[in-house]
C-alpha cells in the first residue's frame, strides 16, 4: 500500500509539473522571441521588428572601443536605432551566420533579465510583462571584451556585489552615501510593485536624486528585521558591463552595472518587482475568487 501511494504522489507531482511548464515556457519563449526581434531588426534591415519586442521607452548606454583600445560610452535612442537597423548591412558585414546567441539570465512573473551575443558585442536586456507582452526597457551594451586575468575577474566579481550590496545597505542602514559611491548619477530604475489581492501592477520610476532621498529615509523609523535580506547574484560579467540580482525585504532587483576608468563598479541601470506571488494566489485572483 505505501507503495502504491507513493506511485499516486508522484503522479500527482508530475502532473502538475506538466500543466506548471507550458506557462514557465511561454514565458521564456516571449522573452527570447523579444530579444531574437531585437537584433533581427538589425540583421534583417527591418526597423519595424522593434515593435514586436521593444518598448518605445527603451533607454540604451553602450561602450565601444577607440584605435587605442580604450572604450567611450555613449547613448541610443530607439529613433536612433531605427535609423541604424534601416542601413545595418551599410556599416557591419554579416556573412552567413551572424552570431546570435540569446540567454534569459533569470526572469519571474514581471521582470527579467538576458543577454545577447551578436556581430557588434554583448548586450544585457532588462524586459518586463506589459499588456502587449514582453518588451526591452533597457539595454547597456559593450564591443566583444577583451580578455581578463582570472585574478582581476575575482575583484571584480566582489567589487560587482559590493555596488550591489551597498544599494541595498543604504535603504537599509539609512546611509545615502553609499548611494553617492555604487549608483551613477544617470541612473535609471523602473519598478513594479502588486498589492495584496490586487491583480494590477503599479509603475515607479526613479532617478539618482530621488533614490538617494528615499534610502535617506525609508528605514529611518527601524521598520526592517534585525537580518534583512540581501541575497546577491552576479549572473553575468564582462570585461566591462556586468548583470546581477538582489533578492531583498521589498522584492527582487535587476542590475545592469558598468566599470569606471578607474576600476569602480557603478549601477546604471534597474528593473525591479515586488515579490512574485504564489501560484495559486495569482490563480484565485484571475478567476475571481
Amino acid at each position: 500500500m505505501k507503495n502504491a501511494w507513493t506511485l499516486v504522489a508522484t503522479c500527482v507531482a508530475l502532473a502538475a509539473l506538466s500543466t506548471a511548464a507550458p506557462r514557465q515556457d511561454a514565458d521564456h519563449d516571449a522573452i527570447v522571441a523579444a530579444v531574437g526581434a531585437y537584433v533581427d531588426a538589425f540583421y534583417q534591415q527591418k526597423p519595424e521588428l522593434f515593435d514586436r519586442g521593444v518598448s518605445d521607452e527603451l533607454v540604451k548606454y553602450g561602450y565601444s572601443r577607440g584605435e587605442d583600445g580604450a572604450y567611450a560610452g555613449g547613448a541610443m535612442s530607439l529613433d536612433t536605432l531605427r535609423a541604424i537597423a534601416s542601413r545595418f548591412h551599410d556599416y557591419v558585414e554579416l556573412g552567413p551566420e551572424p552570431p546570435r546567441e540569446i540567454t534569459v539570465l533569470d526572469r519571474l512573473d514581471k521582470t527579467a533579465t538576458a543577454k545577447l551575443s551578436a556581430v557588434w558585442g554583448v548586450d544585457y536586456l532588462h524586459l518586463a510583462k506589459t499588456d502587449d507582452g514582453w518588451r526591452i526597457f533597457q539595454v547597456l551594451w559593450q564591443e566583444p571584451p577583451l580578455s581578463v586575468a582570472s585574478e582581476e575577474g575575482e575583484a571584480d566579481q566582489a567589487a560587482i556585489r559590493r555596488a550591489v550590496l551597498d544599494y541595498v545597505e543604504s535603504a537599509y542602514d539609512v546611509k545615502p552615501e553609499l548611494v553617492d559611491r555604487s549608483v551613477s548619477r544617470d541612473l535609471a530604475k523602473i519598478g513594479f510593485t502588486q498589492r495584496d489581492g490586487d491583480s494590477e501592477w503599479r509603475r515607479h520610476d526613479m532617478n539618482f536624486d530621488q533614490l538617494r532621498a528615499l534610502v535617506a529615509s525609508w528605514n529611518a523609523d527601524g521598520h526592517m528585521p534585525s537580518e534583512p535580506r540581501k541575497d546577491v547574484a552576479v549572473l553575468d560579467r564582462l570585461d566591462k558591463i556586468a548583470s546581477a540580482k538582489v533578492t531583498a525585504e521589498w522584492g527582487v532587483d535587476y542590475f545592469q552595472l558598468e566599470q569606471s576608468d578607474d576600476g569602480a563598479w557603478h549601477i546604471r541601470h534597474v528593473l525591479w518587482q515586488s515579490h512574485p506571488r504564489k501560484a495559486d494566489e495569482a490563480e484565485r485572483d484571475a478567476a475571481g475568487r
